[in-house]
């Protein structure tokens, strides 16, 4: 790969408006990056657009483990890299995750981890700390888009001393926050670093000589450095209330008559400015989301140093379990816990899915319609992941029970199939070679008669119609052939039918009937023109 970063004929000198998210592509230039991977997904899509049109090392992944492992692989001949996911992400690559921090690393590694607060366009609220926490890397939680920018290269710094990945989790809520800066120098190459791999930790010591080795070297580095990083605090003598907060709430509570303390390192915590703050309040709020990660690390401390102080927080009812905090419920409870009134608990009540516009290019639309009508009538059980397909589970086709998450069709469908039932799995293309793929090979070995549907229109659809390494004419990339691929699974009865708006109904239902009839594993791909 060439190091020259910038492939764009860029004006360096005009300044550009980013938010809390976009900024983190000016933090990782300014940090001489030699490579970054990632994987769609909202909210992460902006930033990997904006690096892949104007760096030439970025590229999309096909899976997040891969993604990682990459990095690993950059990592160790000494240059720096990044991953970019969004919060659901973070489960495919843990397995790599937690080795690689007490095997250790070269160059940098910093996880951009995007959290898509309150589900805008997800299928689940996690809080991408709870993996970073799990295992146990440093977590770094900015409170501004200005932050974003100008933690990048010190991040980098934390990954190579201690030898170790460093997760950034940028919230969603940093959207909300702007910064004007000049797009980074033209040209600027990718360090090559001196950290390599630590060959007495990676191969001399047992697997359990490299925890100790994390336990008594690399974790009291990690602290040094969190005990180090610098505090944003406003302190007020006379206030009994403070606000301890993280991740993108720094506008909402400047102006606020209380005490606050911003931390950017979460863990480990910077343990003396925190210990200093609960001390001198009464009362102590918490303002973080999407989950109660820190709070519960401040609670321990308080435990464990017997601290006289009330936390109050989304474990207590003090903010919704789920969800955005809003800038009137902060005030409301700053001013009841002020005077010393108790404040009632925020539930709320599950959100309905509501209306929502099913897919509408033509020949998807018929596929969909075809499927659903013919797998009612035959009374199969149908899995679908949680990309276009997801769509069958919905009005008006309402033909799938299970939807998972990405890939996880066929494995369902494969399980079911396995206890003599009929079953069916529905899977788009890229979330066949996202993780699909694995439960295929695995219903091929156990002889399982699965039954498949493929949908092939060569994009991402659900993350906003993204190439992937099955969609030909990519400059640079060589494309791969989806049935090619099945078959080399040894799979024998293999189907394909071009579809587009004019494809009789008919034609969809014979395939689909020798699908159902057919006794062994049997793959259909529907390619939508």
């Amino acid at each position: 790969m060439n190091n020259n970063l910038f492939l764009a004929d860029l004006d360096t000198n005009e300044k550009i408006q980013w938010d809390g998210l976009t900024a983190a592509v000016v933090g990782v230039l300014n940090s001489r990056v030699h490579s970054g991977f990632g994987v769609y997904g909202f909210p992460a899509n902006e930033i990997g657009d904006i690096l892949r049109d104007h760096y030439q090392n970025f590229s999309w992944t096909i899976n997040e483990k891969v993604a990682f492992e990459m990095a690993l692989g950059v990592s160790a001949t000494g240059r720096r890299a990044i991953v970019l996911v969004k919060q659901a992400g973070m489960n495919p690559l843990y397995d790599s995750l937690v080795n690689a921090a007490v095997h250790g690393i070269g160059g940098g590694i910093v996880i951009l981890a995007c959290d898509d607060v309150g589900c805008e366009k997800s299928t689940v609220e996690q809080d991408s700390r709870t993996i970073g926490y799990s295992a146990r890397i440093p977590i770094l939680d900015p409170n501004s888009a200005a932050e974003v920018c100008d933690l990048m290269p010190r991040a980098f710094e934390l990954s190579e001393s201690c030898s170790i990945p460093v997760m950034v989790r940028l919230s969603s809520r940093l959207k909300e926050s702007k910064l004007q800066e000049e797009m980074p120098e033209r040209y600027l190459e990718g360090v090559l670093t001196s950290y390599r791999v630590n060959r007495h930790v990676a191969h001399d010591l047992a697997k359990i000589g490299r925890m100790h080795h994390y336990n008594n070297v690399t974790f009291p580095k990690m602290q040094s450095f969190a005990d180090a990083w610098p505090v944003k605090s406003n302190i007020y003598s006379s206030s009994r209330v403070g606000i301890i907060t993280s991740g993108g709430f720094e506008e909402l509570i400047e102006n606020l008559d209380v005490s606050w303390l911003q931390l950017t390192v979460v863990w480990p915590l910077p343990k003396k400015q925190v210990l200093s703050f609960l001390s001198s309040h009464e009362v102590v709020v918490v303002l973080e989301e999407t989950d109660h990660f820190l709070e519960s690390r401040l609670f321990e401390i308080i435990l464990e140093c017997e601290i006289n102080v009330k936390l109050m927080g989304r474990t207590n009812g003090c903010f919704a379990k789920n969800g955005d905090i809003k800038r009137q419920r902060i005030e409301n409870v700053i001013h009841k816990l002020s005077i010393d009134l108790h404040v009632e608990s925020e539930q709320k009540v599950p959100t309905l899915r509501g209306t929502k516009l099913p897919e509408q290019y033509p020949p998807l639309v018929k596929a969909y319609k075809t499927i659903s009508g013919f797998v009612r009538e035959c009374k199969w059980q149908v899995a679908v992941d949680v990309g276009s397909t997801m769509a069958l589970n919905h009005d008006p086709y309402n033909a799938a029970e299970w939807s998972y998450c990405l890939g996880s069709p066929i494995g369902v469908a494969a399980g079911i199939a396995s206890t003599n039932e009929k079953s069916l799995a529905v899977i788009g293309d890229y979330a066949f070679m996202h993780s699909g793929v694995q439960g295929l090979i695995e219903a091929m070995n156990q002889a399982i008669p699965l039954k498949l549907i493929v949908i092939c229109d060569f994009i991402s659809r659900r993350t906003g119609n993204q190439p992937h390494c099955l969609t030909p004419g990519q400059p640079g990339k060589k494309h791969l052939h989806l049935d090619q691929i099945i078959k080399s699974c040894n799979v024998n009865h293999l189907y394909e039918l071009k579809v587009d708006e004019n494809t009789p109904e008919n034609c969809i239902i014979e395939q689909l009937q020798i699908l159902y009839d057919n006794r062994e594993a049997t793959v259909l791909i529907l390619t939508i023109l």
